[in-house]
Order: structure tokens, then C-alpha cells, then sequence
């Protein structure tokens, strides 16, 4: 018994050194994107994808499902 709170005690430390080296990588991320210039290949990708997203609204037909749900 004595054992298996050791191992717990060990499981316990690794999940917490692990957790704060997550939360480190993610600290450092949301640094990194907070420092970065808006290169101008970002801002080509994100209008590709902005028209992307409108051409496939535009494709949907919308109005018609809302009415479908209202009638049910």
C-alpha cells in the first residue's frame, strides 16, 4: 500500500512537470504572435481565406433551412 502512494506521489510530480512545460510552450506562443509583424503573407492567407469562407456562404442556402426548423 505504502508503494502504490509512492508511485502516486511520482504520477502526481510528472503531471505537474508536464502541465507547467504545456503551459510554458503556451505562454511562449501567445508571446510569440504578440511580437510578430503582420508579414504579408499572413495577411494573403487570411483574405484567401475570408473569400473561401464568403464563396461557401454564399453557396449555402440559409434562409431555407431557417424555415425548415420553424415549421418542425
Amino acid at each position: 500500500m505504502e508503494r502504490w502512494y509512492q508511485h502516486l506521489a511520482v504520477v502526481n510530480e510528472q503531471r505537474k512537470d508536464a502541465m507547467s512545460a504545456a503551459q510554458k510552450r503556451q505562454m511562449l506562443r501567445s508571446n510569440r504572435s504578440k511580437t510578430q509583424p503582420v508579414t504579408r503573407r499572413l495577411l494573403n492567407q487570411l483574405s484567401q481565406w475570408a473569400i473561401k469562407s464568403n464563396d461557401n456562404r454564399q453557396r449555402t442556402r440559409v434562409p431555407q433551412l431557417r424555415t425548415q426548423r420553424v415549421k418542425e
